[in-house]
């Protein structure tokens, strides 16, 4: 995504946040709506709804509300996300993050219903807050399902059905937002939303490594729930209680950091990050093969770019 577009959308985002806006709330919203337009996994997100643009060769006029709306929508959910976390210092309380991101996203609905009327017809703008709705109960159904989940509770399968519905429904709302912006058959929506959901899954298993190795992430210390965890927990059950004993002392200690290297090491011997990344190739292919029909070879390569990966 080109920096002057960027620009120009988050400028946007800014104006449509901020206007009519209360001076006390406007000054508590200015410094967190910056750090999440400037977060790397929020230029992830800016990047794929262009490249998808790009893929269907839709206007950019045409895209821009679904550009600005998705935009104040992620950054709600980055908020809401660091509230319930509590892993990054926004310099205000947990209810005022709590706050807005429930501003933001009920600026990006309106937003959408708004800028729409002069971008859309009746029936795409139907159908785009239709997907929008449906999309956001699931997700966040999946956002509960996160917050009350540990490691401890759930399975490989059940953790990554969770997935599908806290990040993979976010995704959804993009690419079938973009089927109906290029006025694909409800079938062919259908399909983008699946690969959507497929790439999703993919890029929250990537979080999910860097959140076992860095400090800055509270996600042993919340007992998260992760792929590398919970298959570390049934192997570790199976061969040597060594990893349970580690995790015990985790959950014990007032200082993650003095056994997140045990931790690390133990994962890392027995291949889990490795079997991680296995499934996110899995997952991102799977996504990639649904759209093998509006996709080329230069298509593919922005895409594996866009999120770190090689094509295998």
């Amino acid at each position: 995504m080109g920096s002057y577009i960027t620009e120009t959308i988050h400028n946007r985002v800014r104006e449509v946040c901020l206007e009519s806006c209360p001076t006390s709330l406007r000054d508590k919203l200015v410094t967190p709506l910056n750090r999440t337009l400037t977060k790397s996994s929020d230029q992830v997100w800016n990047g794929l709804i262009l490249l998808l643009k790009n893929m269907f060769s839709i206007n950019l006029e045409r895209v821009e509300p679904l550009l600005i709306s998705n935009r104040m929508l992620q950054s709600s959910a980055e908020l809401l996300d660091h509230a319930i976390d509590q892993d990054e210092d926004y310099g205000i309380s947990r209810e005022e993050l709590m706050m807005l991101g429930n501003y933001l996203y009920t600026k990006s609905i309106q937003n959408l219903m708004q800028a729409g009327q002069s971008h859309w017809n009746d029936k795409i703008q139907e159908r785009l807050l239709t997907n929008l709705i449906s999309c956001l109960e699931m997700a966040w159904l999946g956002q509960w399902e996160d917050y009350i989940t540990t490691y401890h509770c759930v399975n490989e399968e059940e953790y990554l059905n969770m997935v599908m519905n806290k990040s993979g429904k976010l995704y959804e709302i993009v690419f079938k937002s973009i089927g109906h912006l290029a006025e694909l058959k409800e079938k062919d929506c259908q399909i983008l939303a699946k690969a959507g959901n497929q790439i999703a899954v993919a890029a929250q298993l990537s979080n999910d490594i860097q959140g076992i190795y860095s400090p800055k992430k509270a996600d042993l210390e919340q007992m998260k729930a992760s792929v590398p965890i919970i298959r570390g927990i049934e192997y570790s059950k199976q061969q040597d209680q060594k990893l349970l004993h580690l995790l015990q002392k985790a959950e014990d200690s007032t200082s993650i950091e003095e056994i997140r290297p045990s931790i690390l090491e133990y994962l890392e011997v027995n291949r889990l990050f490795e079997y991680t990344k296995v499934l996110i190739n899995v997952y991102f292919n799977e996504g990639m093969d649904l759209m093998s029909k509006w996709t080329d070879h230069h298509h593919r390569k922005q895409f594996y770019e866009l999120f770190g990966l090689k094509e295998v």
